[in-house]
């Protein structure tokens, strides 16, 4: 499984000398994972979902948006069972 803050063409926003997540981390380990789902693709989404509402509160527009990846293996998935 991994999941990264931005697409390698983009801005992770949030990382910075006051702050020590990224929003797409924030949005993962502080809202996504304490959903209580157990599907891996459903806690990118929740975060993904939350970086958006953020870039556009932030006035961030969208082609600057920084676009999460996400890649889960079936082995994976298997494992978690």
């Amino acid at each position: 499984m991994v999941f990264t803050s931005a697409a390698p063409d983009r801005t992770s926003f949030g990382y910075g000398d006051d702050s020590e997540r990224t929003w797409f981390s924030a949005a993962l380990y502080g809202d996504a994972l304490d959903s209580g789902a157990a599907d891996p693709a459903a806690w990118f989404v929740a975060a993904n979902e939350r970086v958006t509402e953020m870039e556009k509160e932030q006035g961030i527009e969208g082609e600057s948006h920084s676009l999460p990846q996400h890649a889960v293996g079936p082995e994976f998935l298997r494992w978690g069972r």
